[in-house]
């Protein structure tokens, strides 16, 4: 059993325990899906609320609350390390997974191609929505991002 200090509490956890709880909604999420995809003419309610194709639906929260875990774990690792490089290291990784926590919720992704589109490159708002486009607007930014991971990493 792990003690975790963090948010002025302390929490016992059993990594395990907490994988195999995962693993066993991730499951069930899985057969309803599954469940939708078969029996898709009569339950579109049932496909809706379930189809890990969509967005905003029980899937999506789960997958919030995956990466809002995260980033308590990553908050937690925080508080347990001295160095203060691999402090912030850990910090911005826990702010990175709350991004994406909130990101699951509220479909932000669905929304930057347009917003970049009227406000900053005053185009067509069908003009970014291709995947093909957004390597080229997240690519710097995962390469700035993984070189200063490795910097932090660095022995000094």
């Amino acid at each position: 059993m792990r003690k975790i200090n963090s948010f002025s509490f302390q929490a016992a956890i059993q990594p395990g325990l907490v994988i195999r709880w995962f693993l066993r909604i991730a499951g069930i999420l899985l057969v309803c899906h599954l469940l939708a995809l078969t029996f898709f003419d009569w339950s579109w309610q049932w496909e809706r609320l379930f189809s890990l194709d969509f967005e905003n639906n029980l899937p999506t929260w789960f997958s919030s609350f995956l990466w809002l875990t995260a980033a308590l774990f990553a908050y937690g690792c925080a508080q347990q390390i001295l160095n203060v490089r691999r402090r912030l290291l850990w910090n911005v990784s826990a702010l990175f997974f709350i991004f994406l926590s909130c990101d699951e919720v509220a479909s932000i992704h669905e929304h930057v191609g347009s917003l970049l589109n009227a406000f900053v490159f005053q185009t067509s708002i069908h003009a970014i929505r291709d995947m093909r486009d957004w390597p080229f607007f997240l690519g710097p930014i995962a390469i700035i991002f993984c070189t200063w991971i490795g910097y932090q990493l660095r022995d000094k």
